[in-house]
């Protein structure tokens, strides 16, 4: 089998910069992230008119924590500049979403050792020329990306992985096109893949929600959350 991919999202903007900062700082210092996911999960109503005055209690609990560490000035510089570099409403939520598929992607970067792997983020999927889209007949709503695609050649092997803010941002059109994606994979049955669902909340409230829109998981599926997000092989076909 032939996968190719096409990377499609924004290159090089002031907020995938300062995604990719944060990720590399979370990636080494993984004992912020929970405190990182609450700001996230707080700053989703947040205003560009307003954000300092929300943001500077946040970094005000790490400067005034009673044991402290000689990265927080680190994280309050990173975590400060992460919402600096917004100048709009939209901006706020679309540095957001950018950080959970940055965070993989760093992830990935870490544990690959091999140039053979070929991993893009944003990309679209070709099998054996195909593209692979879903498109709603019923509505304007299609899809045809993965957030994270990983690709072993010579093992005829992949981890294609979905990443998300909240676990309730998955959609039905996420759902119908991992469906799609892992029924053409399947047509060889020489390939190994994984699929990977992740999002910035506890593992069980994310595969709660996965259930919860009809996604099949089986055997070929594995649900990540900020609990085991560091400790799940996500490229667990590289040997």
């Amino acid at each position: 089998m032939q996968v190719e991919f096409n990377h499609t999202d924004r290159k090089g903007s002031d907020l995938l910069i300062a995604a990719e900062r944060m990720a590399k700082f979370i990636c080494g210092h993984s004992g912020y992230l929970y405190s990182f996911c609450d700001v996230l999960r707080k700053s989703s109503t947040w205003k560009i008119t307003d954000y300092k005055d929300k943001l500077d209690p946040k970094m005000n609990i790490i400067r005034n924590k009673r044991k402290k560490s000689n990265t927080d000035e680190e994280y309050i510089s990173v975590l400060e500049n992460f919402y600096a570099v917004c100048k709009k409403d939209d901006d706020i939520n679309d540095v957001r979403g950018m950080f959970p598929e940055q965070l993989l992607r760093e992830i990935c970067r870490n544990n690959i050792h091999s140039k053979v792997w070929r991993v893009s983020t944003g990309c679209t999927v070709k099998i054996d020329g195909n593209l692979v889209m879903y498109k709603d007949a019923d509505s304007e709503s299609s899809k045809k990306t993965v957030d994270i695609g990983a690709w072993l050649h010579a093992k005829q092997a992949g981890s294609f992985m979905e990443a998300k803010v909240a676990p309730g941002t998955f959609q039905s059109v996420d759902k119908e096109y991992l469906d799609l994606l892992r029924d053409e994979l399947k047509k060889d049955t020489n390939v190994k893949y994984k699929i990977f669902i992740f999002a910035m909340d506890n593992v069980d409230l994310v595969l709660e929600k996965i259930c919860l829109s009809g996604y099949d998981l089986g055997v070929d599926t594995v649900i990540l959350g900020r609990d085991n997000i560091f400790t799940t092989d996500i490229l667990p076909l590289s040997a």
